[in-house]
């Protein structure tokens, strides 16, 4: 579609997709408190996670990406089906949340009695991460609910600017109800705040099979 565009029509339509300044940098960058290296990277937007992901992966040569929601859900909860990513039981003392009062990310691997049992960190809370995976427009109505089907439309990257995006996991400001492992988090994909950020995943697009 885009390839039969003329340059006018093209720009409108990238204008109409991605809104807004043009970021070098994340949000939360140059803040002390967010941008030490053994931190988790937060302030980035659904767009800027997507670039990196295509970013490294040519310089790996890695099909690396962002995870589906199901896939994010699935290494959270395991083949128990946890609530959290440490077990069923909440405990403020293995997620960094709102209840920890810590009030900005921690070094990823602080809270080790917070890992799964699979040995994957930070899960639960220290900054929520982006899914490729589409929520809909309105918050309060999934667009695009369960039972989870990847041939529905929700893991397409071309959707509009006003599709929200799925988060997962919760952050250092989320309370306990948020940071539950199948917590769905609708945010605009242009949004970039000091609380998200992204986990890797590496292996075919779902989108792309379809």
């Amino acid at each position: 579609m885009r390839l039969a565009m003329s340059t006018d029509e093209l720009e409108a339509h990238l204008r109409e997709m991605y809104p807004g300044e043009r970021f070098t940098a994340p949000r939360a960058w140059n803040d002390p408190r967010y941008n030490h290296p053994s931190q988790p990277v937060v302030g980035i937007c659904w767009y800027e996670a997507r670039a990196y992901c295509a970013w490294l992966g040519r310089q790996s040569a890695l099909p690396l990406r962002l995870p589906t929601e199901a896939e994010w859900e699935a290494a959270a909860r395991g083949t128990a089906g946890r609530a959290y990513a440490f077990g069923d039981t909440w405990s403020a003392a293995k997620a960094n949340s709102h209840d920890t009062h810590i009030r900005s990310t921690t070094p990823v691997g602080v809270f080790p009695e917070g890992d799964t049992p699979e040995g994957i960190q930070d899960l639960t809370g220290n900054a929520y991460e982006w899914t490729s995976s589409a929520f809909g427009r309105d918050r309060a109505v999934a667009e695009f609910g369960y039972p989870y089907d990847p041939g529905d439309g929700r893991e397409a990257p071309g959707l509009p600017n006003d599709v929200l995006r799925v988060s997962r996991g919760g952050a250092w400001a989320s309370v306990q109800a948020t940071s539950h492992a199948a917590f769905r988090g609708p945010l605009s994909p242009s949004e970039r705040n000091n609380q998200g950020g992204l986990r890797l995943a590496c292996g075919i697009d779902p989108g792309a099979r379809r």
